[in-house]
């Protein structure tokens, strides 16, 4: 009698729409959630309120010879200014118009150059193109925190408003294929397979981190729906990702299709790798292969965790991409939009956790400990914040590689 509610019971949880499903960690924790919002909003604030009031009529401190870029940052979006010049007859994508981003990446830059085009003089065309970015980062923005408060546990979507998050969506590439693979968990938890393995197709294509995901959700999939569905779940991923290479080979060339790849397979150390924050760089120099043989390792090692049910398939999901984040030479800050995407589904309170503080301190070292070294102040507060960012990741691994028991149902 008692196997057969307990088999009830999983059916009704199987058959339970999904905003009926989502539990909600204890609430201390998320009004403490709600207090580091706004503590960190009211320190960016009062930071800017110095910046502006006592140090811009005066010399800055030290050897500082620059603000910190507390609202506004245009290094990256004047590369994607300059990558975009193809879309208004600057000449051919990677043969006369460099680009260090693939081609479904260059679509979108495209997209928001022709717009400014319209709207703007060519003089004043990237001040256009800046404006219409950022209206569309906002507004993908809003997709990605849309789907959070009907898809993850209550609280999740605090961590979408932290000033890190709201930064790079804003004034970064990598939103977009975040958001996509927000779509893509979201189809898989529906059991959608070929929505969801279109989606992670069109992340791949974004930005090539998505391809470390395939193994685990096809392990996934072979234990969802057999091999031939898992096979034909791999193949969908790699459609996009394939048109689009088929595509730059025949307009481009061989080498406007290596161009992308080249660019990445040459990055060195930034100062804010793990390597870096931990003092392993030693380990590199000893064996150059490293960091590629830890980051395939991470995504074999995530398939292997066999996951059966859609919370394990979240935890190695991470264990993929945030290991591909520890793996590799560099590290940029707005890769916190890959792991939040993925970690806006999971139900462990610790997972998230971890995250949000990830998402915390990531503002805090990128602009603001990362400016202030970048203007010759000091590096003290960026190798704080690199250590700090890398021990999160860390303990993020070790968090979802850990099993969380299962409740065994007794008799009264």
């Amino acid at each position: 009698m008692v196997g057969l509610q307990t088999k009830t019971a999983g059916l009704a949880q199987r058959t339970m729409p999904i905003s009926t499903m989502k539990t909600a960690p204890a609430q201390d924790l998320v009004g403490r959630w709600r207090i580091g919002l706004w503590l960190s909003y009211g320190l960016i604030g009062l930071g800017i309120a110095v910046q502006v009031f006592w140090l811009s009529p005066q010399p800055w401190p030290g050897s500082m010879n620059g603000p910190v870029r507390f609202l506004f940052d245009t290094h990256d979006i004047g590369v994607y200014f300059r990558s975009s010049a193809w879309a208004v007859g600057g000449g051919t994508l990677y043969r006369d118009v460099p680009s260090e981003y693939p081609l479904a990446a260059n679509l979108i830059f495209g997209s928001v150059r022709f717009l400014a085009s319209l709207v703007m003089a060519p003089d004043r065309q990237e001040w256009g193109f800046t404006l219409i970015w950022i209206l569309c980062g906002m507004a993908v923005l809003v997709g990605c925190l849309r789907l959070a408060i009907r898809e993850s546990r209550d609280g999740v979507p605090l961590v979408w408003l932290l000033p890190a998050v709201i930064y790079f969506a804003a004034l970064r590439f990598d939103i977009y294929p975040a958001f996509t693979l927000l779509l893509a968990i979201a189809a898989m938890r529906r059991q959608r397979l070929l929505r969801s393995a279109g989606w992670l197709g069109v992340a791949i294509a974004l930005k090539g981190f998505a391809l470390f995901l395939v193994p685990c959700m096809a392990v996934y999939v072979f234990h969802l729906a057999g091999i031939r569905k898992a096979l034909i779940f791999s193949v969908v991923c790699l459609v996009p990702h394939t048109t689009m290479s088929l595509a730059t080979l025949l307009f481009s060339g061989i080498d406007g299709l290596l161009t992308s790849y080249l660019f990445h397979a040459k990055r060195s150390f930034n100062g804010e790798s793990l390597w870096d924050g931990m003092s392993l760089r030693f380990l590199v120099r000893w064996f150059p292969g490293l960091p590629a043989l830890l980051t395939i390792g991470f995504s074999i090692g995530a398939a292997c965790l066999r996951p059966r049910s859609f919370d394990r398939l979240i935890d190695a999901c991470l264990v993929a991409v945030v290991g591909f984040t520890v793996s590799t030479v560099f590290y940029s800050p707005q890769f916190c939009l890959w792991i939040l995407a993925i970690a806006s589904f999971s139900e462990r309170q610790r997972i998230l956790f971890v995250v949000y503080g990830l998402c915390f301190v990531t503002y805090f070292y990128f602009p603001v400990s990362f400016d202030i070294a970048w203007n010759g102040g000091s590096r003290i507060p960026l190798e704080i914040a690199v250590t700090t960012v890398s021990l999160l990741r860390l303990l993020l691994i070790v968090t979802a590689l850990r099993r969380t028991p299962t409740a065994v149902p007794t008799s009264s």
